[in-house]
């Protein structure tokens, strides 16, 4: 999909256009057990790896005990800025306050929908990601201050037709034509017979530059929620190239973007050392 052009096929055809907080100390995590492998490729949801791909549970911990004391002494005075919401209830409560009962509704059932379909997925750190769902809205609504419905769906389904079993067709007959032309620019394609998986995610990540504003929104806020925790990652290889991606093509997308340019900007100086 091109310039705002929806693609309605079976998932993962490739058809795709191409998705101030108060500082405190805190100190990085040493990863937690999880009942999920931990993703292969970056911070997408997981459930399987492969020996090649990713680290055994124990090597993580020890990779991440051997890096704490950098970590330490250069991430120490920044707190993640959105860890707010870890159930619907919670961000209903909150989301009640702004938004009217029929959204609110709509975006229960979105969650729903959602949390069913990455069901037994985690993040790297073992978190449901679930969670994630949650914080990318908290993130957009609460942060950027966005209200229009549509965006704040394609927040909660923005992984859904890239990881799980669903397409794009479905999601426009839930949801309707909007909120699918956004989740089709945030859905990254498949690679295809004599494609590299490098190539396929530099020319998704590049396709942004044409997004339009309602699209970056949501993929500034996901990747916010992505990287708001870097130091908690198990492998201290993937901080570093996942801090070099965001610089590079992430960064410059929040220019036009006030209250995400100054997130990301407070972001880049507390992580600046994984880029040393």
């Amino acid at each position: 999909m091109k310039n705002g052009r929806v693609s309605v096929k079976v998932k993962n055809t490739g058809n795709r256009a191409r998705s101030a907080p108060e500082v405190r100390r805190t100190k990085p995590q040493v990863p937690k057990e999880s009942k999920q492998p931990l993703p292969a490729d970056d911070f997408q949801a997981g459930s399987g790896h492969t020996r090649q791909q990713s680290l055994s549970l124990e090597g993580a911990k020890q990779q991440a005990a051997e890096s704490i004391s950098e970590t330490l002494s250069e991430a120490e005075d920044w707190t993640p800025p959105f860890k707010n919401w870890t159930t619907w209830k919670q961000a209903s409560s909150c989301l009640s306050e702004t938004l009217d009962r029929e959204t609110v509704q709509s975006l229960k059932d979105t969650y729903e929908f959602a949390a069913e379909r990455h069901t037994g997925q985690t993040r790297p750190d073992g978190e449901a990601y679930s969670i994630h769902l949650l914080e990318v809205v908290d993130i957009l609504h609460n942060g950027a201050g966005v209200k229009e419905k549509s965006s704040l769906q394609a927040a909660l389904l923005h992984d859904v037709v890239e990881d799980t079993p669903t397409s794009l067709a479905e999601v426009e007959m839930r949801y309707g034509p909007e909120t699918a032309r956004k989740v089709g620019w945030l859905t990254k394609p498949e690679v295809k017979s004599g494609e590299s998986k490098e190539q396929v995610r530099a020319d998704y990540l590049a396709d942004f530059k044409n997004a339009p504003d309602d699209v970056l929104q949501v993929k500034l806020a996901d990747r916010l929620s992505n990287v708001q925790r870097l130091n908690t990652h198990p492998r201290p290889a993937k901080q570093r190239s996942y801090f070099k991606e965001t610089v590079e093509n992430i960064v410059p997308l929040a220019e036009n973007q006030p209250w995400f340019k100054e997130q990301f900007g407070k972001w880049q100086s507390a992580f600046s050392y994984l880029g040393a």
